[in-house]
């Protein structure tokens, strides 16, 4: 058992903000370059290590559609997870019109290892038509009034709704691009700071950012003169960007990611893939989205505690026990779903399901002699688990990992989903935390695979550890798409099938 196996792509997670697309159908031509209207280059640390930059540039052009303002932006980011060195490229070109607040077109692309990510945007009245290449077809996303769209480089319309009213909050709805959903947005005035940056001084203000979809806090520096963003401190995933000299790009070192997903308990316990039950006190720093109490507490695992902030303080307790398949959903899944869970069936960013390769493949993997939906699930994951090997950052999403046969625990679990819910077998990620052995024993970031078995409900399955049919009770569950930061873990009590036990720490 190693560390690797329980990564999720908390790598590419940090640059989900960056997006470019794979063709160029649709996209403005250029009558003439009117003026450039601004330029800035931005040093990037993760945990205060200085691993990455990205270069901005912005234009004013004519179209054949009207005056634009061109945005381009590429980022480079390095970081060391698990002894292997990783690298991050992401392209951006946008186009909004003068004032920054409505995009037009947005082209995006991301490639880290394995993983490449091509979409494209298309806004056109209140419809945004976004194409990726994922295998999933052009979608079209109705846009609700008001909707703003964010761009990496200016902010003008949030630095004059806040000067003018300090006081209030302003609540927004964000068109977030490369999910291709909303979010709503929070920010707060917190006072005019003067910044020396790159040898240039920058009078701002500086704002609260409170993402209530995702529970992400930052802050960021704006230049009150011109909404230029001078500095940006994402709390929960220790990133931060400022402005600084081209010279940096020469400085980088690679940021350990392993400091900010592992915490290391000193407790061995050699069975754990038999642990039974745990008691674990945690303090988690959390991103991704809104946690809560009640969305804590979930079948197998009980927390007693506080979440506030999207920071979960208390206590632990997981018995999960295993499906013995009773009553299971027959094959052909024919077991109806409502409409709550009709996106469980449906292709998503990095889980490609529509794609042909991906189905074949789950007929193939099943055959004909498949008893039941759980006895397909099974052959699906015992597939996973044994043919897709371990590898950092592997194929990412589903499609890149059939295709490379290589990835993380993210990469196995959104296969494994995929898989199913290309045979009609609803299926999602579970994302928290997992306990492993190594190194003295330790917690880390981990993803899995739940499916939905009728009457049974939601029945998770490991098959990155070869949990084909069950998980362990060291799996702690935090959500569907939010990322662990550990501050502090102790482990209280714990049981394995051959017997009650507790730490040493506790005899002592």
């Amino acid at each position: 058992m190693r560390k690797g196996s329980l990564i999720y792509n908390t790598l590419f997670v940090l640059l989900v903000c960056l997006v470019a697309s794979c063709n160029q159908t649709d996209k403005p031509q250029i009558e003439q370059e009117l003026e450039e209207v601004g330029q800035a280059f931005y040093a990037i640390e993760i945990h205060g290590q200085l691993c990455g930059y990205k270069d901005m540039t912005c234009d004013r052009v004519l179209t054949e559609q009207g005056v634009m303002c061109q945005l381009k932006e590429t980022s480079h980011l390095r970081m060391n997870l698990l002894g292997k060195q990783v690298f991050t490229k992401g392209k951006n070109e946008g186009y909004y019109d003068t004032t920054f607040q409505h995009l037009i077109y947005s082209q995006v692309s991301i490639d880290q290892g394995g993983l490449r990510v091509r979409n494209k945007i298309v806004v056109q009245g209140d419809t945004a038509r976004i194409t990726s290449s994922s295998g999933q077809e052009t979608r079209k996303i109705i846009l609700p009034n008001g909707i703003h769209f964010e761009n990496g480089m200016y902010k003008p319309q949030l630095v004059a709704k806040l000067t003018q009213n300090p006081f209030n909050p302003l609540d927004i709805q964000v068109f977030e691009e490369i999910k291709a959903r909303m979010v709503d947005k929070s920010y707060s005035w917190k006072g005019r700071d003067t910044l020396l940056l790159a040898e240039k001084r920058y009078n701002t203000i500086r704002v609260k950012e409170l993402n209530r979809t995702t529970g992400e806090h930052s802050e960021l520096w704006l230049e009150e003169s011109s909404g230029l963003i001078v500095k940006g401190i994402f709390h929960t995933s220790n990133y931060k960007f400022f402005i600084a000299t081209r010279d940096i790009a020469n400085r980088l070192v690679s940021a350990r990611v392993d400091d900010i997903l592992f915490y290391q308990v000193h407790e061995i316990i050699p069975d754990f893939k038999e642990l039974s039950f745990m008691k674990v006190k945690m303090k988690i720093n959390s991103s991704g989205e809104l946690l809560s109490v009640e969305s804590l507490n979930y079948p197998g695992q009980k927390f007693n505690g506080t979440v506030e902030n999207n920071i979960i303080d208390g206590v632990f307790e997981i018995s999960q026990p295993r499906f013995d398949g009773a009553n299971a959903p027959g094959y052909p899944y024919d077991y109806t779903v409502d409409s709550a869970m009709q996106k469980y069936l449906e292709p998503e960013f990095l889980i490609e399901s529509d794609d042909p390769k991906i189905l074949a493949k789950a007929e193939k993997i099943t055959g004909n002699e498949v008893t039941d939906s759980w006895d397909a699930v099974k052959k699906l994951s015992h597939w996973v688990g044994t043919r897709i090997k371990g590898a950092i950052p592997g194929g990412g999403s589903a499609v890149g990992t059939l295709k490379t046969m290589k990835g993380e625990c993210g990469g196995h679990s959104r296969l494994l989903a995929a898989f199913c819910r290309s045979l009609g077998i609803p299926a999602r990620l579970s994302i928290g935390c997992m306990y492993v052995p190594d190194n003295g024993g330790f917690f880390g970031q981990h993803a899995w695979t739940e499916v939905y078995m009728g009457e049974a409900g939601w029945i998770p399955v490991d098959a990155t550890i070869q949990e084909f049919d069950y998980i362990d009770s060291g799996h702690i569950r935090l959500g569907e798409g939010t990322s662990f930061h550990p501050k502090e873990v102790k482990i209280l009590e714990y049981e394995t099938n051959s017997g009650a036990k507790q730490p040493e720490s506790m005899n002592k």
